[in-house]
């Protein structure tokens, strides 16, 4: 949660200064683009006027040419030159025109009206007549807004995507912190979860053992019962860690050539001693480049999962292709059809048996050496879980 408002706070601020730097660009951008669109309106009215005032007749000059345009002789009398639509102050700029100390023979102005907005221009010809001409910026103005438009979407096209390349990076460089905080949450949940049910019995025994008074036997059960718990919670608490630190990625397995089949032959023969009912049907020479202590572990947790819930089990070898494959069967109920997709995901518990994390253990281990697990239902009853794991390149001992 502080993390994601961390990263909410950072990307609000990136698009806040964003947004003031790039505006405060735009709003620069937009000015010097309608500098430049203005001068070169104020080229083309200086142009206009001095054109017609270059002609030996100003009256015959072309027709786009005298468009709004005006001579004023030396009397002061005004005529236009042609089509007239703008009214513009001719007397005005032709007086500045003909002064030398203001206009020196030419004069320029933006007249700005109601509805109209244009340059006015004036330029004194060599026989004392004034040529005055307004050129129209509807043109200009309506570029400057489309420019405008252009600068403003470019701004905000930019901010965006600072934003949204802030957000993604953010993301990208809390991410290992969101998933350890996650990974911390998991673990947490799961420690409950797991040590829940041994702590219930560890209290619920030991409060009926404090009930009344005892016979020497009834608390020596009590103390079995509660030895078996405590033994439990140890067991899942050594699961939590091993698995906790293999998702964590802090495990770095020691690789040597490992001969899968007498490392599952003598975890066989160990669980046999014990009293299982378990047996190596195959067992063919295999290496892989292992983790003595990691396989090990992962096999023998396949193995009492299976004996767990079943009156026989076989254990055989094999390979295939380029992997050798540790094949585990019973003639237990099978995995619940319910659980069976996710069965080596934590607490997946097929008909309440096993702890629920053995095959997520077992599935870590294997995928830490490159391999993968699968789990099936038998069609004559039981389960089968197999162990895939990549042969070394030594082949077989």
């Amino acid at each position: 949660m502080y993390l994601r408002r961390f990263r909410i706070r950072l990307t609000l601020a990136t698009a806040l200064s964003a947004l003031l730097l790039v505006g405060a660009g735009a709003v620069y951008l937009a000015a010097v683009l309608a500098d430049r669109s203005q001068a070169e309106a104020r080229v083309v009215a200086t142009e206009q006027v001095a054109d017609i005032a270059a002609q030996p007749d100003p009256a015959k000059a072309p027709d786009w040419l005298r468009e709004n345009a005006w001579v004023v002789d030396t009397a002061g009398v005004t005529a236009p030159l042609g089509e007239v639509y703008v009214g513009a102050p001719v007397q005005d700029l032709a007086e500045q025109a003909r002064d030398p100390d203001w206009g020196a023979g030419s004069a320029l102005r933006e007249v700005w009206s109601d509805d109209e907005h244009y340059f006015a221009a004036a330029r004194l010809r060599p026989d004392g007549q004034v040529v005055v001409t307004a050129t129209p910026l509807d043109n200009t103005d309506a570029e400057i807004v489309r420019q405008r438009w252009y600068v403003a979407l470019v701004a905000v096209g930019v901010t965006a995507l600072l934003t949204g390349l802030t957000w993604l990076l953010a993301g990208r460089m809390l991410a290992p912190a969101v998933r350890a905080q996650q990974f911390q949450r998991d673990f947490l949940a799961d420690a409950a979860h797991e040590l829940r049910t041994p702590i219930a019995v560890i209290r619920a025994t030991a409060s009926q053992a404090l009930s009344r008074p005892r016979e020497a036997e009834e608390y020596v059960r009590t103390l079995t019962e509660i030895r078996a718990a405590t033994e439990r919670a140890g067991e899942s608490v050594v699961q939590l860690l091993d698995l906790a630190r293999l998702d964590a990625g802090t495990v770095e397995p020691v690789r040597m050539p490992l001969r899968v089949d007498l490392l599952t032959e003598e975890i066989v023969a160990t669980a046999a001693a014990g009293g299982a009912a378990v047996e190596l049907t195959n067992a063919r020479p295999a290496v892989v480049d292992g983790d003595d202590i990691l396989l090990r572990q992962a096999i023998d947790n396949v193995v009492r999962n299976a004996i767990a819930r079943a009156t026989h089990v076989r254990v055989g070898v094999a390979t295939y292709c380029k992997e050798v494959v540790v094949t585990v069967t019973d003639d237990g109920p099978g995995f619940d059809p319910a659980v069976l997709p996710h069965v080596f995901r934590r607490f997946a518990r097929g008909h309440g048996q096993g702890h629920g994390l053995g095959l997520a253990l077992v599935r870590s281990i294997v995928a830490l050496h490159d391999g993968r697990a699968e789990a099936v239902n038998r069609a004559e009853g039981g389960a089968e879980v197999r162990l895939h794991l990549p042969l070394s390149d030594t082949g077989t001992a």
